[in-house]
């Protein structure tokens, strides 16, 4: 955007400075395998529309420096346009903090300009499509061609960056590290927000959370955390199969056993698995 902005200069158009600002420009197209297809194109945009209008204004380079100034101006402004055009939805994601590209294509259904070319080959034939004047097009073009082969253009839920993934089995969040780790604390923590509404639920949960305490304090000790977890196992499917029959109508009486019967398995567990550690203290 620096760079179009360096080139939106009537001056340095009726002196051919300009023609600096574009090799500059050009140096950061990128060759390379991995290259990032998009910025790409906006340079090659950039370039093409630039050198269009350069050549209009050369055409009709008159005596008078007011008048080569006044249609330099004018090709400048046509040129600005463009560029306007080309860095509108990067602007308006900038402002949102976030850029959605169904919101993106769907907002500008418009404008967006293609072309569609068939090659005949010797073995096959090969689409070739084109974006005319849009970076919108050119990712509605490639969000159908992703679409066609299974995958799906989303954003993180948690970075909120651009991401592809299985329309089959779509993924919420991308593949960093910390992202997996924030979507299934959140989804941890909106679990147990709902159980604590439930009071059915929330015995269990707290049956749950203090068995686990107990055996970490048995974590370094296979032999022994077997039997907790055997104790633990026998304690957790008659509470499962008593849980399995309540309802939010069900009686008081029936959900006070069930709360005194999660209340006891923990005393139990705790009780067994202090014992268990206690062994291991004696016998060191």
């Amino acid at each position: 955007m620096a760079l179009s902005e360096k080139l939106c200069n009537a001056d340095a158009l009726c002196d051919g400075s300009c023609n600096c600002v574009l090799d500059e420009l050009s140096e950061y197209y990128d060759i390379s395998e991995y290259a990032n297809i998009v910025k790409n194109y906006i340079i090659y945009f950039l370039f093409s529309k630039f050198k269009l209008r350069q050549k209009d204004f050369n055409k009709k380079i008159g005596l008078s420096v007011k008048g080569n100034h006044d249609r330099a101006e004018k090709y400048i402004e046509l040129f600005k346009a463009d560029s306007e055009k080309i860095f509108r939805p990067f602007i308006s994601a900038r402002a949102a903090d976030i850029f959605d590209i169904r919101t993106a294509i769907r907002s500008s259904s418009g404008v967006l300009d293609s072309s569609l070319y068939r090659v005949h080959d010797d073995d096959r034939n090969i689409s070739l499509y084109v974006a005319n004047d849009n970076i919108l097009t050119l990712l509605d073009i490639y969000s159908d061609i992703m679409s066609d082969a299974g995958r799906l253009i989303t954003n993180c839920e948690n970075c909120g960056q651009l991401m592809i993934t299985k329309r089959s089995n779509a993924s919420l969040t991308c593949g960093r590290t910390t992202c997996k780790k924030e979507r299934l604390y959140k989804a941890n923590d909106d679990y147990k927000k709902r159980a604590m509404a439930d009071p059915i639920k929330e015995a269990y949960l707290n049956f749950d959370n203090k068995c686990r305490s107990y055996r970490k304090k048995l974590s370094g000790y296979p032999d022994l955390l077997e039997k907790y977890n055997k104790a633990f196992d026998e304690r957790r499917e008659k509470i499962r199969a008593f849980k399995g029959g309540l309802t939010a109508g069900s009686s008081t009486k029936d959900i006070d056993r069930y709360n005194q019967m999660c209340f006891d398995a923990c005393q139990d567990l705790q009780d067994f698995s202090k014992r268990l550690k206690a062994s291991i203290d004696k016998n060191c």
